[in-house]
């Protein structure tokens, strides 16, 4: 999912709460209850936004994990390294303190050590990988592989 910089895009709050378009990729579209949809602009935090979405989820689904968050549970080998984040098999560039995953639509988190990494043995990093249950995900999970 591409980050909106130019103006014209709407600006998106999840049960009430203003969110960054970047939570969309940690919303899980099943737990969505109702979508509403206003065309007059709004500022936000001093941006000025071309309407708005409110998304309602259902009842009890609105707890998330910062990437932060994610990486105190999980990176236990060097938490002061530098950390690259992933979701969904994309690198996040930017604006990392923005992104919230939902907590249930978390399939599995990995932590990969860049001495690990073929070529990257004399850097010192961390990949914290996040696979979140979509479609895709879930089905290659499902998957038996043979060695």
């Amino acid at each position: 999912m591409k980050a909106y910089k130019e103006p014209g895009y709407p600006a998106i709050f999840i049960d009430s709460v203003f969110f960054s378009d970047k939570c969309l990729i940690g919303i899980n579209p099943h737990t969505i209850s109702k979508i509403d949809i206003k065309k007059d602009s709004i500022i936000v935090d001093g941006k000025a936004y071309q309407g708005s979405i409110y998304i309602t989820l259902k009842e009890g689904r609105g707890e998330y994990y910062t990437l932060d968050e994610l990486k105190k549970r999980f990176v236990k080998e060097n938490p002061s390294q530098p950390i690259l984040y992933m979701i969904n098999n994309e690198f996040i560039k930017e604006d990392i303190k923005s992104y919230k995953i939902q907590k249930d639509y978390i399939l599995k988190v990995n932590c990969i050590q860049s001495k690990e990494i073929e070529g990257f043995d004399n850097t010192n990093f961390t990949i914290v990988q996040i696979l979140t249950k979509t479609n895709e995900n879930l089905s290659e999970a499902k998957k038996v592989r043979i060695r």
